[in-house]
């Protein structure tokens, strides 16, 4: 993996900053890698809440310790964001599917219909998903971009190149 296999410890006698760089790249690398391994094993709603969940995980570390990175954090947090608008939305129409079913409404006719309606709609959020990630969130040396930045960001106004 390219954030390293093991999780890094926090250290007590470093700096929030100084943990934030040996572990915010761990977790970013291992957000990647699960993207990929959803995208690439034919995704469904259920891996992909799986990513939502780690995807929130990371997002709220980095808006955590957001004040240790300049202002480059923001474009990746917004980028986060729109990987987890996505995810959301996949999510949302098989819960609301579930809850269908659950009130024993899938065997009526509207019951039916809307939950065609409702597996065709993830479907096409799951295709946009994939499209967006493979073109965009994940396009070529994004990842080492963000572990870079992750790992090397100064404080200062010498902010990595590929910022």
């Amino acid at each position: 993996m390219a954030g390293g296999g093991k999780k890094p410890d926090w250290k007590l006698s470093a700096t929030a900053a100084e943990n934030a760089k040996r572990v915010l790249p761990w977790l970013a690398a291992r957000f990647f890698e699960a993207g990929r391994e959803a995208v690439g094993a034919g995704p469904t709603a259920r891996s992909l809440h799986k990513l939502r969940l780690r995807g929130k995980r990371l997002r709220y570390s980095l808006e955590l310790f957001a004040p240790c990175y300049g202002s480059g954090i923001d474009r990746r947090l917004g980028e986060l964001k729109k990987v987890q608008g996505y995810l959301g939305e996949i999510s949302d129409c098989a819960a609301t599917a579930r809850l269908i079913r659950k009130a024993e409404l899938a065997d009526s006719s509207d019951g039916k219909r809307f939950t065609a309606f409702l597996h065709s709609r993830e479907q096409q959020r799951i295709a946009r998903f994939v499209d967006h990630w493979r073109a965009d969130f994940d396009a070529p040396g994004r990842l080492a971009a963000w572990l870079s930045y992750l790992k090397h960001y100064d404080g200062g106004a010498s902010a990595p190149a590929r910022d």
